[in-house]
């Protein structure tokens, strides 16, 4: 197999028909050459039995990686390569496999500058110790796209740490499942690892894996979806690393994590510069002390571009508290209307609780509309509107007044003689807004009272009357 790779010339084509290639030591090449074989299954699939059909290449090697692509030595040249339709499979089959990665594109940097490109299109890779596609030194370019990257003990895919030289790399249809078994590290052990410049992908799936489903540092980087489900590790996506900090990271139609979880579901560290999340679904039973989206101190900007979703109402841990950016109403949007009035509710002096009980909306779950408390998402300004609708007024009842009671914020509004100015029904709506400073986690609800008279004050229910509406200001 080496000797037929040595003998090609540069830029031709090796094609392999389908069968088993059994290799004991691995494949190099440095020259510009297309590789490709038969593929025996769908790529996308969650299957790792490569065993049946197509073009399968076994490194059977306990050490050693299985095939590396790299520019020659101490030359200043960029090499390309097309690999295509086949399966590279590694010795990890009851372990006996301890050193080595299975595909490796070594850009050689240090080595007078030297590049690779490559692209890469239907390609499984499975079972090597460490990681599955790897990307060394000063890789600039090209695609990958269609590949299925399963049981390897590092990262599916990962590029090294302080990979600088990385980038401008597209992902289209790129799976990462059940890796990171035998990793040391939290890098090591994630399905998909991102270390270096600037990637876009239309599609990355991470599931099963044993540590994060991603870490993405460096940047900018445009995810177009991504799916991520039942990684281990206590994180699904970790966003910025120690000397790569995320530049800018825009991620739009995300589902993540599809279980009952008690990590974090996207974890924006203090090694970021900008995050932009839009269009997510959280598909997940959130339990224990889990949560869908922590900041940490110190972390960048956060830009929310549409509301997220979410199987239970969505949790943000907050601990930067600062910076958070523009971030459209459209995230936090909640309208309540009381489907019921209560009799004798106020009159005296009485403290009433405003807790409109039907849903019209409530865009990311944080409105308990048992109790009437809402609890903030992330730290902000939040826009409070109520309309409460009163009957059974009378002439005593000569005074109204609006509280807003929130963990770090409380304000009273006195809305006057109620008595004085009810209609010829007795009737009078008080009707009020405030903006409301609150940190993630803090808790808000609106109480009234009516006083000067008897306790006989009534509220008024029904699809025409009373209503709460809480938006994030912009």
């Amino acid at each position: 197999m080496q000797a037929k790779i040595d003998r090609v010339p540069q830029g031709s084509a090796i094609y392999l028909p389908s069968g088993t290639y059994e290799i004991s030591a691995g494949l190099t090449s440095d020259v510009v050459m297309t590789l490709s074989g038969d593929p025996g299954r769908e790529n996308f699939d969650n299957s790792w039995d490569y065993g049946g059909g197509g073009t399968v290449i076994h490194h059977t090697a306990t050490t050693g990686d299985g095939f590396v692509i790299s520019p020659p030595d101490l030359e200043i040249r960029r090499i390309s390569a097309a690999l295509s339709g086949f399966t590279l499979r590694g010795g990890s089959v009851s372990d006996k496999a301890t050193t080595g990665n299975g595909l490796v594109l070594n850009g050689r940097k240090g080595h007078g500058q030297t590049f690779v490109k490559a692209a890469i299109d239907g390609v499984n890779v499975c079972e090597f110790p460490e990681r599955g596609l790897s990307l060394v030194g000063s890789v600039y370019g090209g695609s990958i796209r269609d590949v299925f990257l399963s049981n390897n003990g590092h990262n599916g895919f990962g590029t090294t740490d302080g990979g600088n030289n990385i980038g401008e790399i597209v992902f289209s249809r790129v799976r990462c499942f059940q890796n990171g078994g035998k990793g040391g590290t939290d890098q090591e052990k994630a399905g998909f690892l991102w270390i270096g410049g600037a990637f876009t992908a239309d599609m990355i799936s991470a599931s099963e894996n044993f540590g994060a489903g991603m870490i993405l540092g460096g940047g900018p980087i445009f995810i177009g979806h991504a799916q991520t489900e039942s990684n281990g590790g206590g994180e699904q996506i970790v966003l910025g690393q120690p000397r790569a900090s995320a530049m800018a990271t825009i991620m739009s139609g995300l589902v993540a994590p599809g279980k009952s979880y008690t990590g974090k579901c996207i974890h924006i560290t203090a090694d970021t510069a900008r995050t932009v999340l839009g269009n997510i679904f959280f598909a997940d039973s959130l339990s224990g002390a889990g949560t869908h989206i922590t900041r940490d101190a110190k972390a960048g900007q956060l830009v929310m571009l549409a509301a997220p979703r979410s199987a239970t109402a969505l949790t943000i841990d907050d601990k930067a508290n600062t910076d958070l950016g523009y971030l459209t109403h459209a995230f936090c949007q909640i309208f309540a209307r009381l489907g019921v009035g209560s009799n004798d509710v106020t009159g005296d002096g009485t403290d009433v609780d405003w807790k409109p009980d039907a849903e019209i909306l409530d865009a990311a779950g944080n409105y308990n509309f048992s109790t009437g408390i809402f609890t903030a998402m992330f730290s902000g300004v939040y826009d409070f509107e109520w309309v409460i609708p009163l009957e059974r007024l009378g002439p005593a009842h000569d005074s109204a007044t609006v509280f807003v009671v929130a963990t770090s914020y409380s304000r009273q509004y006195f809305v006057g003689n109620v008595g004085a100015m009810r209609d010829a029904n007795n009737r009078y709506t008080i009707q009020g807004r405030a903006r409301v400073p609150m940190v993630g986690g803090d808790t808000c609800k609106i109480v009234f009272n009516v006083g000067g008279g008897t306790k006989s004050v009534d509220t008024i229910g029904g699809s025409l009357f009373g209503f709460l509406s809480i938006t994030t200001t912009h």
